[in-house]
């Protein structure tokens, strides 16, 4: 994600100054972020069957980030191509066209979510 989009990780203070790819993987302040981003994305794909319980909890989380100077909701779209990515070497020989498929839907579902959950509450 900051390889192509190194804006983003400007935004973040707990490692906004790391440079290398090694110390960004040992950054306790990422590794916090991550295990958060992860958190929510498990509980919306959990709960993908209730669309009110998951468009809430997206909304909630992406109205979080008004706080952040400069941050604008498309920038939660620039997490799907590194988080496709990320599950197609994750899974290896298991990734099929058929999972690329549905961890594109999802994905972009929840992406989408965010952006217009941020929009809204910008208003």
């Amino acid at each position: 994600l900051f390889r192509s989009n190194s804006e983003l990780q400007a935004m973040f203070k707990g490692f906004k100054d790391i440079k290398t790819d090694s110390e960004l993987r040992s950054n306790e302040a990422l590794e916090n972020h991550a295990t958060l981003v992860m958190t929510t994305l498990d509980d919306a794909i959990t709960h993908i069957d209730n669309y009110e319980y998951v468009k809430d909890l997206l909304y909630r989380t992406s109205s979080t980030h008004t706080k952040f100077t400069g941050f604008q909701p498309a920038y939660f779209m620039h997490v799907k191509e590194p988080f496709l990515e990320a599950v197609r070497v994750t899974l290896g020989d298991r990734y099929t066209d058929n999972m690329q498929n549905i961890y594109t839907i999802a994905i972009t579902y929840v992406l989408q979510t965010l952006k217009e959950g941020m929009e809204e509450a910008l208003k």
